[in-house]
């Protein structure tokens, strides 16, 4: 057999979305800036908070509002520009920005000069980027791959932040544990360079020019949503679930210096079985038939959350 031909019929193996060859070294270079993105924000700053630098609870939810905070007021601005401006420039301007703030902070670190207020600053920029960035990228991959397969590629980028959940934190614990804290942050830096180099070398299929002003582009979205009540009530879920549910990841540090007494190992396998049962979802969720009410499964599994969360504070106390 040709190597052509050899080559056709693996390609036809692959999920349609990596049959395109740009979309692969995206996908490629995501799922290595996705690993540095949870290693970091999902796992070593919280870390170094609370047992590099003596930090408590208040140093942690101050460190989260210095994350979310610029995000929150910035995001409708990022995607407003992403739809103005070249997006893999966006991309690769944030990721930049974002890896040298963080190898800042790792020197800092490995001096022994890092303070609290130097890792929340260093936060406060990383979610003023990430506004930017994140439109940016969910720009991106429509443009890489046709139509018909663009479900497909997000498929494909929800496998990335999933399966990322399990092996982030655990080698972000693994490298503390064995190198520092300031290893697990320079290796998260440079995945952030290598996304900032391979993106701007995607050749992305033309797009429409962006018509009218900025503020107008945000005021039809907003109207958009009070029209359509339903995307109202996602955005509040996903807002509930990211700023409450989600808490538990930031707080970890806490319940591993003063409830469990256990090292960064054992919380990041903690944390990476928790991103297990997050591809079990995915996949849960992938197979559910068209006529299932997925409005009513999206509710169960809220509230089944809810309960698995009360279920751990009782058991933190209990151990505490």
């Amino acid at each position: 057999m040709e190597p052509q031909a050899i080559t056709n019929r693996l390609n036809n193996l692959l999920p349609s979305s990596m049959r395109y060859g740009h979309f692969r070294y995206y996908w490629t270079v995501l799922l290595a800036g996705v690993t540095g993105h949870l290693m970091l924000m999902g796992f070593t700053m919280n870390w170094l908070v609370v047992n590099g630098l003596g930090g408590d609870g208040k140093d942690l939810a101050l460190l989260g509002l210095a994350l979310a905070g610029p995000a929150l007021f910035l995001n409708i601005w990022g995607g407003a520009l992403a739809d103005r401006l070249e997006p893999k420039l966006l991309v690769a301007f944030s990721q930049a920005t974002s890896a040298t703030a963080v190898t800042l902070l790792a020197f800092l670190v490995w001096t022994e000069n890092a303070e609290i207020w130097h890792v929340q600053a260093t936060g406060v920029l990383i979610g003023a980027v990430q506004a930017f960035d994140q439109p940016s990228r969910s720009s991106i991959f429509p443009r890489l791959v046709h139509r018909e397969h663009i479900v497909n590629a997000v498929a494909m980028e929800n496998l990335i932040w999933n399966g990322v959940r399990i092996v982030g934190p655990l080698l972000a614990s693994l490298l503390i544990a064995g190198q520092g804290i300031h290893a697990s942050m320079l290796f998260s830096a440079a995945t952030f360079y290598v996304m900032a180099m391979v993106v701007p070398l995607l050749r992305l299929r033309e797009r429409p020019p962006v018509r009218g002003q900025v503020l107008e582009q945000i005021r039809e979205g907003f109207n958009y949503v009070r029209e359509h009540s339903i995307f109202g009530l996602v955005m509040l879920l996903t807002f509930c679930n990211s700023m409450f549910g989600m808490a538990y990841i930031q707080l970890m540090p806490i319940f591993a210096k003063d409830v469990f007494q256990v090292g960064a190992g054992k919380v990041g396998l903690l944390l990476a079985i928790a991103g297990a049962g997050a591809i079990v979802g995915t996949i849960a969720m992938a197979n559910v038939k068209a006529h299932q009410p997925k409005g009513l499964i999206i509710l169960g599994a809220a509230l089944l959350y809810g309960l698995a969360l009360l279920l751990f504070s009782l058991m933190a106390s209990q151990g505490h």
